[in-house]
């Protein structure tokens, strides 16, 4: 009797603890989530005068490759790679005793051709001639004269000239070689024509403009700018870079200069107001590039566009005015109209 009430005691205990915890639990479904702590800075209009300094080479506006033009031995080729040609030099002579005897050939026909057409005149005056025969031999004669002026050419090719003063770049060829129509023979390049190419991105391509001043370091003369100023700037970008062409001239060529070299140019853009923001504050999604800012105590998303970067700012195009705070920290989590609270005002 004394075990059964204990046991039964035990059990009411029990039930009064049960009752007293599920008192004083609260309910969840009666409590709220704590505001989403953010930091935020203001979108701010700055006046900033900035340079860029992109990676570029020397190229030649005036450079070519010596092709032959038709078949035969080298007989001549006196400049080696690096001597210097006046326009209108003799670069290469190929054997031209064959054409040479052609040409003869070419001449007696024409000549033949001439005759004919002479006495078929005649005939034809004395009605001893058709006008068929007149024509064909007005024909032979055309025929004569194109074959002749085609061998003439086909000599003067024998013959290759500088097309402009320059340095010779390149010798693939020898004296005594038996080339082909359309063989690489030798390379030519003005060094007088050098101007500077650089790739930029689409954002700094907006920004330059034929004209503007540059400054131009080359790699090999130990780094010592020389001015330069935008010439041509390129319409098309690359298709994988998104990546555009600007052209330099140089104010005045460096001496020493060579084609290839590589060269540091620093773009100088002018002063202007633009509108920056911390770069942490800008968010990139699939949709796009984003911000949030604070409305009425909740978090919303701005689509924006953005600019330059400089430094830890970047710049934001469209989608926000200055003056509009902006979140800086406390992106975990963070979703548009979640209820945000901002740190205390010290």
């Amino acid at each position: 009797m004394n075990r059964l009430s204990s046991l039964l005691a035990a059990l009411l205990t029990m039930g009064l603890l049960g009752c007293s915890d599920e008192t004083n639990t609260p309910s969840s479904h009666h409590g709220s989530s704590a505001p989403h702590a953010v930091e935020t800075r203001i979108a701010t209009l700055q006046r900033i005068s900035m340079t860029r300094t992109r990676s570029g080479t020397l190229q030649a506006r005036q450079s070519v490759r010596i092709f032959t033009q038709v078949d035969g031995a080298i007989v001549s080729l006196p400049f080696y790679a690096g001597d210097r040609v006046n326009t209108g030099d003799v670069l290469a002579t190929l054997d031209q005793r064959l054409l040479k005897a052609e040409l003869e050939r070419e001449r007696a026909s024409r000549q033949q051709a001439e005759l004919t057409l002479t006495r078929v005149k005649q005939l034809n005056a004395e009605r001893l001639a058709s006008d068929d025969e007149l024509a064909q031999a007005k024909t032979g004669l055309q025929v004569a004269l194109a074959n002749e002026s085609v061998t003439q050419t086909r000599l003067a090719y024998t013959e290759i000239k500088a097309p402009f003063g320059g340095i010779i770049s390149e010798r693939h060829a020898e004296p005594g070689d038996a080339v082909g129509n359309h063989t690489h023979i030798l390379g030519l390049t003005n060094p007088d024509s050098l101007f500077v190419e650089v790739q930029v991105s689409d954002q700094l391509l907006s920004q330059l403009r034929v004209g503007d001043p540059a400054a131009v370091a080359i790699d090999a003369q130990h780094g010592n700018p020389v001015r330069a100023q935008i010439t041509r700037i390129h319409p098309q970008l690359d298709n994988t870079t998104h990546q555009g062409i600007v052209e330099l001239e140089f104010d005045h060529l460096p001496a020493n200069t060579r084609m290839g070299q590589l060269c540091q140019v620093t773009f100088e853009l002018p002063a202007s107001d633009r509108l920056m923001i911390p770069f942490a504050a800008l968010q990139r999604d699939a949709r796009s590039e984003h911000i949030y800012i604070v409305n009425q105590g909740k978090a919303q998303r701005v689509d924006v566009g953005s600019g330059m970067r400089i430094d830890q700012q970047i710049e934001i195009t469209t989608g926000l005015v200055a003056g509009i705070a902006v979140v800086t920290r406390g992106f975990l989590g963070l979703r548009d109209g979640k209820t945000v609270a901002l740190p205390a005002a010290k």
